[in-house]
């Protein structure tokens, strides 16, 4: 019995510290320098730590617990179709609120028509909350084509996790109610 109490309040906890704790993103890409371009994903910091690293047109994931490395794995990536469509994820990503964004892009390409497409998908990015830093850099003059961003976000997992799946049974019982007409 006393075991299944701990199992319970150690639930809470973990629970309540999804709701307060946000997950911290960050992101490095430079398309000159492609081997040192990562993602990191950590929440509360030395506890858990997950790097996406791009090494040799290779890319790895590790995850830390307390800054010791757990596991390194490749990704392999295949040709699978899923069946949610680029709609349901771009739903799926517009339902996340950000607690915070940092966006830092540099930028050009050979045919300014490709800068000029980019730079608007970034302003696109919603301006509605009131810790938002995007720095668009354009250059539309440029001879060879590069691009850097450095990117950090901060997310509510709790949030996130729960509009996930409120997306996901939305769309399974939207394609449910479509295939019995």
């Amino acid at each position: 019995m006393y075991l299944l109490y701990f199992i319970l309040i150690l639930i809470i906890i973990l629970l309540l510290l999804l709701l307060l704790i946000p997950l911290n993103i960050n992101l490095y890409i430079n398309s000159e320098q492609i081997d040192n371009s990562y993602i990191d994903f950590s929440w509360l910091y030395p506890f858990l730590n997950i790097k996406l690293i791009v090494n040799d047109d290779d890319i790895f994931i590790k995850i830390y617990i307390f800054k010791k490395s757990l596991k390194i794995k490749q990704i392999q990536f295949s040709n699978i179709k899923s069946k949610y469509t680029i709609k349901d994820r771009v739903n799926i990503l517009k339902s996340l609120d950000l607690d915070y964004l940092y966006l830092d892009t540099y930028y050009g390409f050979n045919d300014p028509l490709i800068t000029g497409i980019l730079c608007g998908f970034i302003n696109l990015i919603p301006n509605h909350l009131d810790k938002n830093e995007i720095y668009n850099n354009p250059n539309f003059m440029v001879d060879d084509s590069y691009f850097t961003a450095k990117a950090f976000v901060k997310i509510n997992i709790f949030y996130a996790i729960i509009k996930i799946l409120k997306s996901y049974i939305k769309n399974y019982n939207k394609k449910l109610s479509y295939k019995y007409r």
